[in-house]
């Protein structure tokens, strides 16, 4: 795999903004669930990053990344949890933050939310694609190696301006990173642009084993 093509695609994931669309609504969900993180320092997460080519078939790749909380810090005059470990295999940190019925970062931004079955906010449109981000508060199921999880997702669409097909087996292509309720991310779909356009293959992390600490 080509490493530049891959560090393209990942930041063209994570460098998006939360311009709201005037033009796209909101669906309120009317009994919404609060949202809880794992705060407890020691608790640990572990995932195995998985090649999902075109029929789905799952090649376990090397990279394996591990996540724990360190404990937590104010920011903001806001409690945020410090996480530190691997991301893809490269380090990783975060601070994050639960808020009744929202996940929200350290910027300020939600990323997930029970209080929304779908807020669409508008991404951006240019290089002849358009892509939005999409909290989807409307609970699923995943089947990951450490157990079957109900999850919420927050999401990044893509789709070519002209309505082309944005890669050879679909119209659309959806990242994705899955939170269970009380538990943690589960799961996320990455890809490189220029793989996920030519062959419809992406990279798929999934939750193999974790431990909440008391």
């Amino acid at each position: 795999m080509n490493a530049n093509h891959l560090l393209i695609g990942l930041l063209i994931l994570v460098a998006f903004s939360c311009r709201k669309d005037p033009k796209i609504e909101e669906l309120i969900n009317t009994d919404p669930q609060p949202l809880e993180r794992v705060t407890t320092p020691g608790s640990w997460w572990k995932y195995n990053w998985y090649d999902i080519d075109s029929i789905g078939v799952a090649t376990l790749r090397e990279e394996k990344d591990c996540v724990y909380v360190v404990g937590d810090t104010i920011i903001n005059g806001n409690v945020y949890t410090h996480q530190k470990g691997t991301s893809f295999g490269r380090d990783f940190e975060s601070y994050k933050r639960d808020s009744l019925h929202y996940i929200i970062d350290r910027l300020g931004y939600i990323i997930y939310s029970s209080a929304r079955k779908i807020d669409t906010l508008h991404m951006s449109s240019g290089a002849g694609f358009t892509s939005y981000r999409i909290l989807n508060g409307i609970p699923s199921n995943l089947n990951m190696p450490a157990g079957n999880f109900e999850v919420i997702k927050r999401e990044l669409h893509y789709t070519n301006t002209d309505l082309s097909p944005f890669t050879p087996c679909d119209s659309i292509f959806v990242f994705y990173s899955a939170f269970s309720n009380g538990v943690g991310i589960v799961s996320s779909i990455t890809a490189s642009f220029g793989i996920i356009q030519y062959n419809c293959t992406y990279m798929e992390s999934r939750l193999i084993d974790y431990y909440i600490a008391p």
